[in-house]
């Protein structure tokens, strides 16, 4: 794993999905960390805790095609608004039901 420490050969592994590089590392080592980049996502910790993600540009590629894009409800359509109401409540985000003040969702429906 990219930017394992001493003590990680002690500790039981745990179930991070992405490999992290510290950016000296990067410097150090660019043709090492875009390797482990061509196949997964590498967490870059810079300095004063910002974080970067190295990735592949199919992923890149992936991300900005299946991007969401945001809109005002004002940009909608009545169609869009309605196809979107349309749609049903996935299961985990019913559970916030009961954060909702009483009545407002089956006035939004």
């Amino acid at each position: 794993m990219v930017g394992q420490t001493d003590t990680a050969a002690t500790e039981p592994e745990q179930s991070d999905p992405a490999p992290h590089a510290t950016l000296e590392e990067l410097v150090a080592e660019p043709e090492r960390v875009a390797g482990e980049a061509v196949t997964h996502p590498v967490h870059i910790d810079g300095p004063n805790g910002t974080t970067l993600v190295l990735l592949n540009a199919e992923t890149f590629a992936q991300l900005q095609r299946y991007a969401p894009k945001a809109l005002y409800a004002s940009e909608m359509t009545e169609a869009e608004i309605e196809e979107m109401l349309a749609q049903p409540i996935p299961a985990e985000c019913a559970a916030l039901d009961d954060q909702v003040p009483d009545g407002w969702l089956d006035a939004q429906r």
